[in-house]
């Protein structure tokens, strides 16, 4: 249907001959006049009018569907995507999937990525970058530009990116069969693989022993003696948020509104969370089985875990308050990392 033809039909869907008329007035004559024939042809007949009157419902049913179409990609953005390591027959692959299952896609293929390693989103949720054969690999989200970021005798670790998203920062081990010594080091690269440069010793050492920062950077939480801990950026004055032991591994939800962490006071893994002044723990999931890995939503809602039972062992999603369990793969996974609200288009 022409544009035109479009205008009438819902114009006429509506009734209101007196608005068709102001319409066509406000073209140029030459199209007023060819308009003001149409449309008076289609008055003249009934059923032409009444076939307008279907064809603009289903305009008016089609634009529905495409403004909802846009507000659902829209919220999917706003949601993310969660990567992941999936283990095939031969190898470990990365993966990405929506945190409802859907599009799930393999970012990785012919490399055995380490599943011990979570992989790290870019700022922007564009890039991700994880290890693989002890070596730092970079990948865009959808699939391409796949590119080794470091190579050498060096192993090379736990990467993360910059807050500007221009460096992979990452910790190099490097072993020395001649001295028979070793020496770790914290350096940088470019996402493209270029400028590999060192570091100062201690530039990065707050990303060792599961500490995390709030959003803001005004507080630190981490586990000491099987305890969760908030303090200042730099470490000092520790005050303890959880009286049970055996926790570990916190991390600070987007809005810093929660802490979660695992905990195995009930000898199997469970996560928990709880507040920055530790007044509101709760438990998050039950039930048998193990449970670890936490990794937050955009919007500080839910929970991306892995949850390994007698008879399964893979990625869930569920809400803040323990409802809604998803489960969104069907095979052995690990390392989820979920995504900040992604500005790109699927």
């Amino acid at each position: 249907m022409s544009p035109l033809a479009a205008i009438l039909a819902f114009l006429v869907a509506q009734d209101d001959l007196d608005a068709i008329l102001q319409r066509l007035s406000s073209d140029e004559f030459e199209i007023r006049e060819s308009a003001q024939r149409q449309l008076h042809e289609y008055l003249k007949d009934d059923g032409k009018v009444e076939r307008l009157r279907e064809a603009a419902k289903g305009l008016e049913i089609d634009a529905q569907q495409r403004v909802k179409a846009v507000l659902e990609a829209h919220a999917r953005r706003k949601e993310g995507w969660i990567a992941f390591i999936r283990r095939g027959e031969e190898t470990r692959t990365l993966w990405i999937v929506r945190p409802d299952g859907t599009d799930a896609r393999a970012l990785t293929q012919g490399i055995d990525v380490d599943f011990n390693q979570v992989p790290m989103w870019s700022p922007d949720a564009a890039k991700l970058v994880f290890v693989a054969d002890a070596q730092v690999y970079g990948v865009d989200v959808e699939g391409k530009n796949l590119r080794k970021l470091t190579a050498g005798e060096a192993r090379n670790s736990a990467p993360l990116w910059s807050p500007d998203g221009a460096s992979v920062v990452f910790s190099s081990y490097f072993f020395d069969g001649k001295s028979n010594r070793g020496s770790s080091t914290w350096k940088a690269v470019n996402p493209d693989g270029t400028g590999l440069r060192d570091l100062p010793h201690d530039a990065w050492a707050w990303r060792r022993g599961g500490r995390d920062f709030s959003p803001d950077g005004s507080r630190r939480c981490d586990a000491w003696a099987g305890r969760i801990r908030v303090s200042d950026p730099d470490g000092h004055n520790p005050r303890p948020i959880t009286a049970a032991q055996g926790n570990g591994v916190p991390v600070w939800s987007p809005d810093g509104q929660w802490i979660a962490y695992s905990s195995t006071r009930r000898d199997l893994p469970r996560i928990y969370v709880t507040d920055p002044d530790g007044k509101a723990e709760r438990l998050i999931t039950a039930g048998e089985g193990y449970f670890y890995g936490a990794t937050w939503s955009p919007d500080s809602r839910r929970l991306c875990f892995v949850s390994t039972k007698p008879d399964f062992e893979g990625i869930c999603v569920i809400d803040l308050d323990g409802k809604n369990l998803k489960i969104l793969t069907d095979r052995v996974c690990f390392a989820p990392s979920w995504s900040p609200s992604t500005p790109f288009k699927r």
